[in-house]
């Protein structure tokens, strides 16, 4: 779908879309094949350069390249790791773009169509994904490529408004992201191995809540710091 709107945007962003189109097919392959971790780093750091490409950081902020990478592919994979539950991925994703698509409307600092194709396709995931026996899931291919598209509409806004409070908009899943990082670097474990540490995993096979209300929880607290911060 992606690749389609670029075509029929006249081919803009070029750079972008072959760094999503890059990391899709990569993790599609992962998806269906299995894919060696650091191959699969590389890959994403590719895509990241060619969205850095885009923005022609090369040129006009090269020393802080390697510290934009490592955020970059800490939020694409925080973003991967956080779709393990019904309606996780996809309920937070819409509150996002809905959040991104409200500000759009006050200074248009991205195409709005990317934002509405990228809504209607989450929406229609949504259908079959936010339920209480899920027929449908993201997999790699969906999440990494979702995050990646949320990573040029939020470096979009940097772009314009030079403020970067706006990064509270991925607040929750950054605070539970970095902070199992922090647990299981002090627990000295492998960061690159499979777990079921994160808070909502815990939530979910430990206290035993239902998929779905830890869904809400997270993407409600995320929608109500949006709001915060856009009207305070």
């Amino acid at each position: 779908i992606s690749i389609i709107f670029w075509y029929l945007g006249h081919l803009q962003n070029t750079y972008f879309f072959s760094g999503i189109l890059l990391i899709s097919l990569a993790s599609a392959f992962d998806d269906i094949r299995g894919l060696k971790v650091y191959y699969r780093l590389i890959i994403q750091a590719i895509a990241i350069l060619l969205l850095f490409q885009e923005f022609e950081i090369f040129l006009r902020l090269p020393i802080t390249i390697p510290i934009c990478l490592i955020i970059f592919l800490s939020w694409i994979n925080a973003f991967n790791f956080m779709d393990g539950i019904n309606g996780m991925a996809g309920l937070y994703t819409i509150i996002s773009l809905l959040t991104f698509l409200y500000i759009n409307n006050e200074i248009q600092f991205v195409n709005n169509g990317l934002l509405l194709v990228s809504l209607v396709s989450i929406i229609c995931f949504g259908v079959f994904n936010f339920r209480k026996k899920a027929i449908l899931f993201l997999g790699d291919v969906g999440s990494i490529s979702m995050s990646f598209i949320l990573a040029f509409v939020m470096f979009r806004l940097l772009e314009a408004e030079r403020d970067i409070s706006y990064l509270l908009f991925f607040s929750v899943y950054g605070v539970d992201s970095f902070a199992t990082i922090i647990e299981r670097i002090l627990n000295k474990e492998n960061l690159t191995k499979a777990h079921r540490k994160h808070l909502y995993q815990i939530l979910v096979n430990e206290i035993g809540f239902e998929h779905l209300h830890v869904s809400i929880i997270y993407s409600f607290i995320q929608l109500l710091i949006n709001i915060s911060l856009i009207f305070y």
